[in-house]
């Protein structure tokens, strides 16, 4: 007996309108960099504004954990000069 004839023509017609993908909407991303909402502004500093803003956060730090700037600014840079993640540890 041939296993091609053990099918009807009407079972393969019926498969035949459905595809593998049937359901499933692809994603639509966004590459427009105009069309982004969530713009951030930025400002760029001097090198005194830099230094300025450093000393600010050395004395926030240095206040909290009551240890010299020095060791602060060391501990600052190993932390990436992210004062709330330095002040959870």
């Amino acid at each position: 007996m041939d296993d091609d004839g053990a099918f009807s023509g009407s079972e393969s017609d019926n498969n035949s309108n459905y595809s593998e993908d049937d359901g499933i909407i692809d994603p639509v991303i966004n590459t427009d960099p105009r069309e982004d909402h969530e713009a951030v502004d930025y400002k760029i500093l001097d090198s005194k504004e830099v230094l300025n803003e450093m000393n600010i956060i050395m004395e926030d730090v240095s206040s909290v954990v009551r240890l010299p700037k020095t060791i602060c600014r060391l501990l600052l840079h190993h932390y990436k000069w992210n004062k709330d993640t330095l002040l959870e540890r």
